[in-house]
């Protein structure tokens, strides 16, 4: 039983307020989405990406020693990447932005992304991230795996 204030002291009406569930990741991928604030251009594949020291270093080790450490990169407001594809990019800002996968259950692509995710994660010290793109590639073989059998059950009970 949820317990109130005025349970605790014994005195006046049980109220209780509802919390709703938090609403964070929308806010902060806000910021990525209205480039509102950036101050850092990632450039690949001649396209650029406005984003936000503070929130890279907030989730990324690697991107706080960069900015903040040892390695701090020199006064720059444009840094090209050249060892990860645009589409890798995009959806790896997307989780360090929302903490949620982008939709890859469309288009044939996503193990492929996924497995580039868990590289570009290990390379920036991003567990979570990691974590998270090993799920879905396992869960994602899984179920290629049981369709396969579930196929080959059917054709065999066909003959």
């Amino acid at each position: 039983m949820p317990i109130s204030i005025y349970h605790l002291l014994g005195t006046g009406p049980s109220l209780f307020v509802t919390v709703p569930p938090s609403d964070l990741h929308h806010h902060i991928g806000g910021l990525l989405e209205s480039q509102v604030g950036t101050d850092i251009m990632f450039l690949v594949s001649k396209e650029t990406f406005a984003t936000h020291w503070l929130v890279l270093a907030t989730r990324s080790p690697v991107f706080m020693a960069q900015l903040f450490g040892q390695m701090k990169a020199k006064t720059t407001s444009h840094v090209g990447i050249d060892d990860i594809e645009l589409r890798v990019l995009r959806a790896k800002l997307h989780i360090v932005y929302t903490d949620l996968l982008l939709d890859m259950d469309s288009g044939g692509d996503a193990p492929v992304v996924a497995q580039h995710l868990v590289v570009a994660a290990d390379k920036y010290g991003m567990e979570r991230l990691k974590l998270i793109c090993e799920d879905f590639v396992t869960t994602l073989t899984l179920a290629c795996q049981r369709l396969h059998w579930s196929l080959r059950s059917s054709m065999a009970s066909e003959s």
